[in-house]
């Protein structure tokens, strides 16, 4: 049923906050957000942990050790990673979803956090200018904006 949302994005007729409104619709449209977010909880807690590659958990967790400021920006729904970061202590931006009379709507709170977005989130908080280095890890087309702020890029894969 999505395929059709899928190629005119895939296409670039539709935009991706457009395309992640139509799936996140037919998903989630009318849960409840309590309901939602122990799912994602327990996606966190089971899946993530299985999805995320070592090398990046090492990362982080060496960027930590150095008193690093650690920031995830994503374009996924914050609802979804939200556990993650706060098990391993990391800020966190990424997309919002709206939510109206305690129920998931399918609609994204705002603008998808992609691209330009991203940046945009990024210096809202922080101010890059107070940083020598700044390290960025992405692995989209999402993600060149915020590589392009960085004194260390590093696309799909990590020190």
């Amino acid at each position: 049923m999505l395929a059709p949302v899928l190629l005119l994005y895939a296409i670039k007729l539709i935009p991706n906050w457009r395309a992640k409104e139509i799936v996140l619709s037919y998903f989630f449209a009318h849960e409840d957000v309590d309901i939602f977010n122990a799912k994602c909880d327990a996606f966190a807690k089971i899946q993530l942990p299985l999805m995320i590659r070592p090398r990046a958990v090492n990362a982080i967790k060496e960027h930590q050790l150095n008193g690093d400021r650690v920031v995830v920006v994503s374009a996924s729904a914050e609802n979804w990673l939200s556990f993650w970061c706060q098990s391993y202590n990391l800020e966190l931006i990424a997309t919002q979803l709206e939510v109206k009379h305690n129920k998931i709507t399918g609609k994204i709170n705002g603008f998808n956090c992609y691209g330009m977005e991203k940046k945009a989130r990024l210096e809202a908080i922080v101010n890059i200018n107070e940083y020598k280095e700044i390290y960025a890890y992405g692995d989209s087309k999402g993600d060149e904006d915020i590589l392009a702020m960085a004194t260390h890029p590093f696309y799909r894969h990590f020190h």
